[in-house]
């Protein structure tokens, strides 16, 4: 499966209006400043050489409590993917911001939190979530379609939410249940049958974070589908200092210690999961608009080279929004979505033809 290069069309379909998942608020889809998603921003998107399209989607809003996604939202989904498809583009489908705020899980249908305490209702929304996601999408136009079981998987509110520390038994605890969710995600979707019986679909550690699915807690679910089905799910924004902290500009300048530390991970991907046979996309990469746009090319340069060249797929992080000012660290937009055009061009350049060295560099070494 060649995925090619990647977008995600953030602050969209998983905006919420509030962080207390109210039930069925209204206008979600532009309630975080984007526009509604059109056929033309598909196909411009399509046009410049995007080959995959990452679909976030928030489906606990929609949701009432007897787990029921409401048919408008559902329709609304399945219209936008079937613009990608008609694109000709493979679709990443996810749950998105469906990680509860707290332990202290009040209803049921308000998601998942990884703990025991949150487990059993935990267990029973994804099974519910999943059973009607895999049940829309079960026919053979959809077969382009990735299923990604959790987005970011995390003990929200917790010290360690970002950051994994193997000696915390929260984290730990965290690790097991995020393994459970994994497999009942995955259990749900193969059996539905038809096309999900041998989907490709991303399971990610704790946060989506390398870190996480490198340490010893992290277990593939056991598919029955067999090997080669499954795909690690990893967020990457290395280095962290480079692309997302603004600070007072001292991690402004791409340089040999970024290269090092994205060789690190690279190679550790590579040698840890896509040499035992599992596929790793990195769901979100992106460096924000510091105003170092000669650093900033430089580093997607050699990010998407490097990634593509071990076989890596990796899915840009776009929020629509090219200068955040209040909060820069947020400065994660590169395709205009009124325009239907990228920002900046030499961007997208860079980005397209990284990615194709590196995929050609791939295929030879095979």
């Amino acid at each position: 499966m060649n995925l090619g290069t990647g977008w995600n069309l953030g602050n969209t379909l998983d905006a919420h209006n509030a962080d207390t998942f109210e039930n069925e608020p209204s206008n979600t889809e532009t309630s975080w400043g984007q526009p509604a998603t059109t056929r033309e921003m598909i196909k411009g998107l399509a046009n410049s050489g995007i080959k995959t399209i990452r679909l976030p989607v928030s489906w606990t809003p929609h949701m009432n409590a007897n787990y029921e996604i409401n048919g408008q939202w559902m329709a609304r989904v399945k219209t936008i993917v079937d613009w990608c498809i008609e694109e000709g583009l493979y679709v990443i489908l996810n749950i998105h911001h469906d990680n509860y705020i707290n332990d202290n899980m009040v209803y049921a249908f308000q998601g998942f939190y990884p703990t025991e305490k949150g487990k059993a209702m935990s267990l029973k929304y994804i099974e519910a979530v999943w059973t009607q996601i895999a049940m829309a999408f079960n026919k053979k136009k959809y077969d382009k379609i990735i299923f990604e079981t959790l987005n970011e998987p995390r003990l929200r509110g917790h010290e360690h939410e970002w950051n994994m520390d193997p000696k915390c038994e929260k984290c730990q605890e965290a690790a097991r249940i995020i393994n459970e969710l994994n497999q009942k995600a995955l259990d749900t979707i193969r059996s539905s049958g038809g096309i999900n019986a041998d989907r490709m679909v991303m399971v990610p550690a704790y946060v989506a974070s390398p870190y996480a699915a490198w340490d010893s807690s992290f277990k593939f679910p056991v598919d029955p589908a067999g090997k080669g089905k499954i795909a690690l799910s990893v967020h990457m924004y290395t280095p962290y200092n480079f692309a997302m902290n603004c600070g007072d500009g001292s991690y402004n300048n791409f340089s040999t210690q970024t290269k090092e530390e994205l060789d690190n991970h690279f190679n550790s991907l590579k040698s840890n999961f896509i040499d035992r046979g599992y596929p790793v996309i990195i769901g979100e990469y992106g460096a924000t608009n510091k105003g170092n746009k000669a650093d900033r090319l430089a580093w997607f340069e050699y990010y998407l080279k490097e990634s593509a060249s071990r076989g890596i797929t990796s899915i840009l992080w776009d929020n629509g929004t090219e200068n955040n000012h209040e909060n820069p660290a947020e400065s994660f937009g590169f395709f205009n979505r009124e325009t239907c055009q990228w920002f900046d061009q030499d961007i997208r350049n860079v980005i397209m033809e990284a990615a194709e060295e590196g995929a050609r560099k791939h295929a030879n070494s095979n």
